[in-house]
């Protein structure tokens, strides 16, 4: 009994030790648990650890969001996944926030966004200031402002929103509207469609503020006689790309390429494409043909020309009808020699007749028909056919004209073909009695037709830089 009494403090404590099961914090285990190979808990409570937000402020516009996104560590800097988080405005009349922490501006002040989780939590400043100035519509700018539309036809308008520094403002709608719907309507996307022949205004709107186009809608001139058939059109919607492409689609107005023409013109850099909505027929694509300054006379800025009437279109007219509208810049200056060749009419395989306008310098231009080559027949003595009707021939600058030209080969050796031409549906010029094919070329038919404005003869050259434009070409004819 001694030995056991004086052994029992010894036993006491041996008994303790063997007993005792320390006990780690959670985050201790978690370090244990990454330094033993594994990948520690997800969800460990992490009062001790932090939260952070991103953005940590936030200035936004009145109607604007912005996201806050959240990120949950531990104490040993884990980030912990699967927590829930609130969210909350102090001023949801400033600004509101949804359980995905999307902040959206609702009125000019300032706020604090708190994002709450686990028992932490953070606070998000939100500034919410008023739109800026190029959100607000000051004016509206609508382009064209002035332009022709066919009846039947088309011509897209476009409408350009300005703030009051002048700059561009997207966004806001646009409401259309036309003054005249029995004269001309326009679409929701402002396309505006010809009705009858007369003037309407067309009006874009956009808060309150407008802006307008005059639209006439016309009704193209055509004196081509109803027993005539197409051969080829042109709207020059497109400039050719390469002489093998004709384009798609059918005669007489095919679509991209050549548009069905010869694809000369492609690597012609005077000869581009550019839109003119006051073109008078098929606006607002048209062909601009530029003469350069100290550009020498004789020669042709560019050539733009129709397939041959036999190999191209299985045509051979003995009559053909030309429509086209033709407009020079305000600058022009007429060749000294008073000629300035517009395009070639080729028959019995030459370029026997051309229009051009005849005048010098700055002085007043004439639309005129010119005939040349060696063998004409005998009775014909005259080289050009000037306007010999009431109407004036006269050709202003900087001015689209409606030309149209109806031409009828002689009896071969005779002087009785006819030839025709009008201005804005006026006739100008008209003779029965013109000879252009000689004895011996009986079987000989109009062959193509060849836009080639040579400025003058020889000698002379430009003293500045100035423009001829074509708008829209159409031939057709019968054998």
């Amino acid at each position: 009994m001694l030995t056991h009494a004086l052994y029992r403090p010894m036993l006491r404590k041996l008994v303790m030790t063997r007993m005792f099961r320390p006990r780690f914090p959670a985050a201790a285990a978690a370090a244990l648990a990454l330094a033993c190979g594994g990948t520690g808990p997800t969800n460990i409570n992490p009062r001790s650890g932090t939260i952070t937000v991103t953005p940590t402020s936030i200035t936004i516009p009145v109607g604007q969001t912005q996201q806050i996104t959240i990120t949950v560590r531990d104490s040993l800097g884990n980030t912990v996944s699967g927590f829930t988080v609130t969210w909350a405005s102090a001023s949801p009349s400033v600004a509101s926030v949804d359980n995905t922490g999307l902040v959206t501006g609702v009125a000019v002040g300032t706020t604090t966004i708190t994002a709450s989780s686990m028992g932490l939590s953070v606070d998000v400043p939100v500034t919410v200031t008023a739109l800026p100035p190029s959100a607000t519509v000051d004016s509206v700018v609508v382009s064209p402002a002035l332009a022709n539309v066919a009846v039947n036809g088309s011509l897209q308008l476009t409408a350009t929103l300005l703030d009051s520094a002048g700059n561009t403002v997207n966004g806001p709608a646009v409401s259309w509207s036309s003054s005249n719907t029995a004269v001309a309507t326009v679409s929701a996307t402002g396309l505006v469609s010809g009705v009858v022949q007369g003037n309407a205004t067309i009006t874009a709107m956009s808060q309150g503020k407008s802006g307008s186009a005059a639209i006439t809608v016309i009704v193209p001139v055509n004196n081509e006689p109803v027993n005539y058939t197409p051969i080829v059109g042109r709207r020059f919607d497109s400039k050719a790309t390469a002489d093998a492409d004709r384009g798609t689609g059918s005669f007489p107005f095919k679509t991209g390429g050549s548009e069905g023409w010869d694809g000369l013109e492609w690597s012609q850099s005077r000869l581009t494409i550019v839109q003119d909505s006051l073109a008078p027929i098929s606006p607002s694509s048209v062909l601009q043909i530029r003469y350069p300054n100290a550009f020498k006379g004789g020669v042709a800025p560019g050539t733009a020309q129709s397939l041959k009437f036999n190999s191209g279109y299985g045509r051979s007219p003995k009559e053909i009808y030309v429509h086209y509208a033709l407009k020079v810049s305000a600058d022009f200056f007429g060749h000294k020699t008073g000629t300035n060749k517009i395009q070639f009419y080729w028959v019995a395989g030459g370029a026997r007749v051309f229009d051009r306008l005849v005048g010098t310098g700055t002085n007043n231009l004439n639309y005129q028909i010119a005939l040349q080559g060696s063998s004409p027949p005998p009775c014909e003595t005259r080289s050009r056919l000037n306007g010999n009707q009431t109407a004036p021939a006269r050709f202003n600058r900087d001015q689209w004209y409606d030309v149209e030209v109806q031409m009828i080969l002689n009896t071969a050796g005779q002087c009785d073909g006819i030839f025709r031409a009008w201005l804005n549906g006026q006739l100008i010029i008209e003779y029965t009695d013109v000879g252009v094919l000689a004895s011996g070329e009986a079987n000989r038919t109009w062959e193509q037709l060849q836009l080639r404005p040579i400025w003058g003869g020889g000698g002379d050259t430009t003293p500045n830089e100035f423009f001829m434009w074509v708008d829209h070409m159409y031939l057709s004819g019968t054998p």
